[in-house]
């Protein structure tokens, strides 16, 4: 499955090693651990999350989508 911007990749065995070391050294979640493994193993340049304490993770540059939204008002705020 590809498209302009999306791309899958197959979970070889290289993959589920590097998740495995990444679950032993960080602690994390299998599914977000193989996730990173494929961003890694496969050149990613980042890996785009919510969960903040993912950046604890070296091996892959981590950015939170937070970080990246600008704050709206909401329709209830006051108006100057």
């Amino acid at each position: 499955m590809n498209s302009d911007h999306l791309t899958a990749y197959e979970v070889f065995h290289e993959v589920s090693v590097r998740a495995s070391r990444l679950r032993a050294e960080y602690a994390i979640r299998a599914p977000d651990a193989i996730q990173m493994a494929v961003g890694i193993l496969y050149g990613a340049q980042a890996f785009l999350t919510n969960d903040a304490e993912l950046k604890q993770v070296k091996d892959i540059k981590v950015l939170i989508v937070d970080d990246y939204l600008v704050s709206q008002p909401t329709a209830c705020a006051k108006q100057p």
